[in-house]
């Protein structure tokens, strides 16, 4: 998908490295992993406290995910 990109905390802490890829909207699927530029106003999150765990319940998260997500793929609607 063109606006879709995966990383780990490391990619996720690199400002420079979200800039290049044209990474302005991060969704934090951990309980720990710090929001490192949330004080920047070109950057959007939402994070899902999750635990990477085989028991971790996620479907209660899902209408928040898509939310999210449906907002960068029709900004119009949001």
């Amino acid at each position: 998908m063109r606006f879709f990109s995966t990383g780990n905390e490391r990619d996720a802490s690199s400002r420079q490295q979200l800039k290049d890829a044209g990474i302005d909207h991060v969704l934090n699927v951990t309980s720990h992993v710090p929001l490192h530029f949330s004080d920047d106003v070109t950057m959007t999150y939402c994070r899902i406290p999750a635990s990477d765990s085989g028991c971790q319940n996620l479907k209660q998260y899902f209408d928040k995910v898509v939310a999210f997500i449906g907002e960068l793929i029709n900004p119009e609607d949001s």
